[in-house]
């Protein structure tokens, strides 16, 4: 089974629903989780799709009192970490609520991950160096994975949680949060999930699947 989590604010509503107007293009998405951060009892759906709160997975760390320390930016990428930690299906596809597919595409052809990247890219610094830092590889490609989608297995991700917990003797979430923290002096830290999660998964498999990312424009994806 594949489920899509995607990740939404009271700032992209309106976004939200003009990409899940293309959801026909999602191809073999069996179900969509939606976590959504403002704490409304009344707000249970979204689009007919199951809502959950953040605060459900932020409740599962050490970091209840600290979690929004480093800011929005870092606190988005640590939720969707949580949430792929947290999803029992093996197939999760992450999605920012602002995208959508402009033709249809398969993230898991036969059960394998087919990512999408920008050829030839790099983004911050700081993107490359957390790779580093937290696992100890790294950068695999000069691609760029930050396309707003991510397909990963959730056998990928517990590998990835087994080198986190192995190289630095803690909890993955507590490691992750502790090799931030020591860098922080109150300025912007960037970090991102896409780049994290695309480099592990071509280091875990050099013949991963990657297709071009064409932002924008009628497109036909390449048979995967």
């Amino acid at each position: 089974m594949t489920t899509r989590l995607l990740f939404l604010n009271d700032t992209r509503m309106s976004d939200a629903k003009i990409a899940l107007q293309y959801d026909n293009n999602m191809l073999n998405v069996d179900k969509t989780i939606i976590y959504y951060g403002p704490s409304d009892p009344a707000f249970d759906t979204f689009c007919n799709f199951p809502v959950k709160k953040d605060v459900e997975l932020i409740l599962k760390t050490n970091h209840l009192d600290d979690f929004y320390k480093f800011g929005g930016w870092i606190s988005q990428q640590f939720l969707k970490l949580l949430a792929i930690h947290y999803c029992d299906d093996n197939e999760i596809l992450i999605q920012d609520c602002d995208v959508y597919l402009n033709a249809p595409y398969d993230f898991f052809p036969n059960g394998n991950p087919a990512t999408l990247i920008h050829s030839d890219q790099t983004e911050a610094v700081e993107y490359y160096e957390y790779i580093e830092k937290i696992l100890s590889i790294p950068r695999q490609t000069t691609d760029c994975f930050v396309t707003e989608f991510m397909p990963i297995t959730k056998n990928n991700w517990l590998a990835l949680v087994d080198r986190i917990e192995n190289l630095h003797q803690k909890n993955w979430f507590d490691a992750i949060f502790d090799i931030i923290d020591n860098d922080y002096t109150g300025n912007q830290i960037w970090f991102s999930e896409y780049e994290f999660l695309g480099n592990w998964q071509l280091f875990m498999n050099p013949n991963l699947i990657v297709n071009e990312q064409k932002m924008y424009c009628e497109n036909i994806w390449p048979n995967v």
